[in-house]
């Protein structure tokens, strides 16, 4: 039984250290500055309720890392590993200048504007900014070949579960369609 153990908790941390390593082998949208160099805040969540990257809502508390001080929730690994890499990016010190910066900011549409009126959502505009088979087509930034979706007869990847959910609902806002 021992061994059995063992042999579980080796695979468990070698499946791990392989996810972690291919994920930092592809560039993100928020590189890391060098210091003294203003960051762009780009965070899209309150890190408690949703998501500071994607501003996906939080289904479970699973994904969770202490950044800036204080414990911060997201959709997913991808997402924590992306906010690690560039905290200021998406994160204020406090939950309460994360709400302030995000009532300041200018109300973006795609990835995760689940808030947005419906009215404009009835007369849906092309949100893609990316291919779906190397660049997710709700962020941009590189997929996860591991999320695969079909919708209009089209095969294609993005960066997360909260994309593929995105794209699912509305394919013609995120993928072009075929000629």
């Amino acid at each position: 039984m021992k061994h059995l153990f063992s042999a579980f908790a080796l695979l468990l941390l070698l499946s791990l250290s392989a996810t972690a390593f291919a994920h930092d082998k592809h560039p993100q949208k928020a590189a890391a500055k060098p210091a003294g160099e203003k960051v762009e805040f780009i965070g899209k969540g309150d890190g408690v309720t949703t998501c500071p990257v994607t501003g996906e809502e939080i289904h479970n508390k699973d994904n969770k890392a202490t950044l800036m001080g204080r414990e911060v929730y997201f959709c997913c690994a991808d997402c924590m590993a992306s906010a690690k890499k560039n905290p200021a990016a998406y994160l204020k010190p406090t939950h309460k200048a994360q709400v302030a910066a995000l009532k300041a900011m200018p109300k973006a549409e795609g990835h995760g504007d689940h808030h947005g009126d419906h009215a404009a959502q009835s007369e849906q505009k092309f949100l893609g900014k990316g291919d779906g088979i190397e660049t997710c087509p709700v962020t941009g930034e590189p997929v996860n070949k591991n999320l695969k979706g079909e919708a209009n007869g089209q095969t294609f990847y993005v960066c997360c579960e909260g994309c593929l959910e995105e794209v699912k609902k509305k394919p013609d806002a995120y993928l072009k369609k075929k000629k």
